[in-house]
C-alpha cells in the first residue's frame, strides 16, 4: 500500500525519520509519532448496515435525492 502524505514538507521529514528508524536511531514509539503526524489516514469503508446510524448523526438522509 502506497503511503499518502499530508504535504511535501511532511513527506521529506517522514522519509528522513524513516531512515533514522531503519538504522536504529529512532524508537518505535517516536516513529509512530511521525507516522501519525505526517501520513494521511486511509478512510474506513462503511457497510450498508451503518447507513442509518450515519443518517441519524448527520441529520441528513443518504437516500434523499434532489430531482
Amino acid at each position: 500500500m502506497k503511503m499518502t502524505y499530508k504535504s511535501e514538507p511532511l513527506e521529506a521529514i517522514h522519509e528522513s525519520m524513516k531512515d533514522l528508524y531503519e538504522i536504529g536511531l529512532l524508537s518505535d514509539e517516536r516513529m509512530r509519532h511521525f507516522d501519525e503526524a505526517c501520513l494521511v489516514k486511509p478512510a474506513v469503508p462503511h457497510t450498508a448496515a451503518q447507513e442509518p446510524a450515519f443518517s441519524a448523526r448527520s441529520g441528513m438522509s443518504v437516500y434523499a435525492r434532489g430531482k
